[in-house]
Order: structure tokens, then sequence, then C-alpha cells
């Protein structure tokens, strides 16, 4: 582990670090002091950068209570996933999550995160029962896809 990150999340953190680092620099946020030999004001500057995320990343929930789920779609599913196959079905799932278009994908996360068809509808300006019928598309959509990939 570095930094206390787990080491499969170590890449991602990196590239988080360095992503923060460039908008900062862009933003102006990289300011060296005259009595501070710019390289050293650098590398100080990142370490803080990398330590802040490495923070996030250890206090992030995934850390504390992540679980395989044999059926990640079906809601209360409390059992751990113990065998290999239903850790496939999940990765698959979450690969065609992924090739959904973005709108269609927003759906199916915010209505797994607890959101209502209502509370989801008021912003666009549209009927819960739209938000239905987009979300019935979505779940078929993210099925399709994920036949796809069991086919090929």
């Amino acid at each position: 582990m570095a930094c206390g990150v787990p080491r499969r999340e170590v890449d991602d953190v990196t590239s988080e670090c360095i992503i923060a680092a460039w908008i900062a620099i862009q933003r102006g946020g990289f300011k060296v002091h005259a009595w501070v030999e710019p390289t050293e004001a650098l590398r100080r500057w990142l370490y803080g950068i990398a330590w802040r995320l490495s923070a996030h990343e250890r206090g992030r929930a995934r850390h504390r209570r992540e679980v395989l789920a044999a059926e990640p779609w079906e809601l209360g599913a409390e059992e751990p996933a113990s065998d290999t196959q239903a850790q496939l079905r999940a990765r698959t799932l979450l690969r065609a999550l992924d090739r959904l278009p973005p709108h269609q994908r927003a759906l199916l996360l915010a209505t797994a995160e607890g959101h209502t068809p209502a509370a989801l509808a008021a912003p666009q300006r549209i009927t819960a029962r739209a938000v239905l019928h987009q979300l019935v598309r979505a779940r078929a959509a993210l099925l399709d896809e994920g036949d796809e990939e069991g086919d090929g």
C-alpha cells in the first residue's frame, strides 16, 4: 500500500493526482515563493495533493463496506458472492453499464441510489411516467449490452 491506499487503487489515485495537479496549475493554484527552490516547491505541492487524495481514497465507503453481490441488481442482496461466476456476471453488467449512453447510465445509477421517478422528473419538467418509460428503455438497453458481451 502506498500512503495507505490499497495496491489495486494506486494507479487510479496516481491518475487523479496528475489530473488534480494539472487542473490546479491551469487555475493558477501553484505558486513558487522566492525563498523556496522551484523543484522542491513543486515536490512538496504534489506531495500535498497526493496525501489529500489518498486520504479521501482511504475514507471512501467502498473500502469499508465493499462486498461482491451474487446479483448486483437485485435489491436487498445480502449474501456476498463467493463463486467466480457471480463476480464475472457483476463485471459484465458493470461493463455493459459503462457502454450505455450517459443519460441512460445516469438514470440507472440515480434510481439505484434511491431517487424516485418523481424526483428525477421535476428538474427535467417531465412527468414521472415519462421517467419510468426512460427507465424501462435503459434497463432493456443494459440487458442487451450485457447479453452482447456474454456472447462475445
